[in-house]
């Protein structure tokens, strides 16, 4: 299985990524990765280190083929729910088998804080391809 990963090292710029409530921002964006092989698709997963704002609040996560927030979304929301001012890794996976996958093999995650604002401060992206000639290790 081919993977291309991306590693946040550390805090992001600024001490991190904030959310304001109701705005969804564009937190990571991968690596290309290869084309899968048919009728394979990509298995994007990763996790979101995260601190909720002083309310509290519910946060989704949603994917995007492309660059940016304007792609095709792939798959559906995930949502995760956190208390006031409490930290938290978020994980997330989707799959993306539809043949208009992206050439450039890039995919974005979107963000959005609802009912609080708060601040994303870590996180990894992974991209798995299916080998095709299904040697998976």
């Amino acid at each position: 299985m081919f993977s291309n990963i991306m590693q946040f090292p550390g805090a992001l710029p600024a001490g991190g990524t904030t959310l304001t409530s109701g705005t969804q921002a564009a937190y990571m964006e991968s690596e290309p990765a290869a084309p899968p092989p048919a009728p394979q698709g990509r298995i994007i997963r990763g996790f979101i280190v995260a601190t909720g704002g002083s309310t509290g609040g519910t946060w989704v996560i949603k994917c995007y083929q492309g660059a940016g927030l304007s792609g095709t979304q792939v798959g559906g929301s995930q949502s995760f729910t956190m208390a006031a001012s409490s930290t938290y890794t978020i994980p997330f996976g989707f799959t993306d088998a539809t043949s208009t996958a992206p050439s450039t093999g890039v995919y974005t995650i979107g963000v959005t804080a609802a009912g609080s604002n708060g601040t994303a401060v870590d996180g990894q992206l992974e991209i798995f391809v299916s080998d095709p000639t299904g040697a998976e290790d």
